[in-house]
């Protein structure tokens, strides 16, 4: 990996794990069936498995998928400033 595309692509068997544990995540922890809306909140760290979850998701039928972020930094400098 380039130090350039750092944080911004994962290796392939990067993204095949993130992909089985997405899968597992929907089908035992969610029970996400077909047609049904979902949306996640996460830090913006997880982008990565975000996306996992949002392609099986799709791939599992779904027909909305909505992530909404979070960055701690800018929750930290809003609170900073109230």
């Amino acid at each position: 990996m380039v130090a350039s595309d750092r944080g911004h692509r994962q290796l392939p068997e990067r993204e095949d794990e993130l992909e089985e544990y997405a899968r597992l995540a929907l089908r035992v922890g969610v029970n996400l069936e077909e047609g049904e809306d979902m949306t996640l909140l996460s830090d913006v760290e997880h982008a990565s498995l975000v996306r996992a979850i949002t392609r099986v998701a799709y791939a599992e039928g779904a027909s909305r998928v909505d992530p909404y972020y979070v960055d701690v930094y800018v929750r930290r400098e809003k609170a900073a400033h109230i």
